[in-house]
This record gives C-alpha cells, structure tokens and sequence, in this order.
C-alpha cells in the first residue's frame, strides 16, 4: 500500500469519505459508446475520454475566467500521452520502448523509454522518460471510489525535468489525478476532478 497518498487527499480530497448511495451509478468500466468524462465544478474543467483505435482519447474543456480552452489528447496507454492539439499548436511524443509494458507497471517496478517530442512534423527536443510504480491506494470522485495506482512520472529534457503523481484507475483505463511535484516533493500544482459520469452516447 502506498502510504503517502494521505499527504495528496488534503489536497485532490480523494480519500477518507464513505462510499454513501451513488455507487450504484458509478461507471465500473470505460464505456464503449459514451466513453468517461470527469469534471471538476470551480474552476470548471471537463475532460471526456473515449476508446479509440490503439489507445484512448481525451477532449478537455477548461474554462479560465472569461475564457476557454479546448485541448485534444491522444494516449497509447493513459500513462504515455501520443499527441496534444490544440488552437495554438500542437506536438507528439515517440517512444523507443513499447508502452503496452505499461499494463504490467506493477510487476515491473519501473518503466523507461527514451522519448522524442516532435512539432510542425519536426524533432523539438529528446529526453528520457520513467514511470514508476509506488503502489494502490483507494481514490475517490464524487461517491465513487476506485483501486488506482500511485505512478511517478518524470520527463527529462535538454530544458527541463518535471515529475508528476499519477493516479492511474486500471479498471476504467484513465488518469483520475495527476500533481507536479516540486524538487522537495511537493504539490506545486494539479489536476483534480469532483465527478465522475458515464459521457453523452
């Protein structure tokens, strides 16, 4: 059991409530028509994910005062995003290790793959990816509660090296929380969502 988890429920409150009457309209799996979406009510953010030949996609709405961002995800796997589009431009990822080993991050501890970032169809920046697995923890959304597992994620890059505390729900195949960690390993910042539904067939 990954014990740190309670220093991120404070923070994404995801754990230490009871499941009450709503787990019956709980999604058990990803849907095959409607797909997930999860929100999060203030500031909003709404992120509908879907099946999709080879992976998974992610329509993600975030509503920033006035205004608002439309963001189009694709993933190989919900932990190995493939590709980002949105109205100001896009870029992809390409890995050397394929990420369907990625199913069986808990056996193998650790995942790594060298990474390529390509934008405008050309290389931006290589780098090192590693996805490491620290165990399960109960999460919550609303009155569900699922087994997620706890993954850091570190991308290193020419300019950069960022880690991120993912919360992976391998029954519904999707990230239900992900946290920038800072170098003392810390929340800096995250995604969190309060809901949790079956999307629009």
């Amino acid at each position: 059991m990954f014990t740190r988890f309670g220093t991120f429920a404070s923070v994404a409150a995801l754990s230490g409530l009871a499941v009450t009457a709503g787990w019956a309209k709980c999604p058990q799996a990803m849907d095959d028509e409607g797909g997930i979406v999860l929100t999060r009510s203030a500031p909003l953010l709404s992120s509908h994910f879907r099946k999709m030949a080879g992976g998974l996609s992610e329509d993600r709405t975030t509503q920033k005062g006035s205004e608002t961002e439309e963001v189009h995800w694709t993933y190989r796997h919900a932990l190995a995003p493939s590709e980002k589009k949105s109205a100001s431009g896009g870029y992809s990822f390409e890995y050397d290790t394929a990420t369907n080993g990625l199913d069986d991050l808990p056996k193998l501890k650790v995942w790594q793959s060298d990474v390529q970032i390509i934008s405008g169809g050309q290389p931006f920046a290589s780098g090192h990816v590693t996805k490491t697995f620290l165990g399960t923890e109960t999460v919550k959304l609303g009155k569900c509660r699922y087994e997620a597992w706890a993954v850091d994620d570190r991308l290193v890059l020419p300019n950069d090296d960022s880690t991120y505390r993912q919360f992976y729900v391998p029954q519904l195949g999707i990230v239900v929380a992900s946290f920038l960690l800072g170098p003392d390993g810390d929340v800096v910042s995250g995604v969190q969502y309060d809901k949790i539904a079956v999307g629009d067939k």
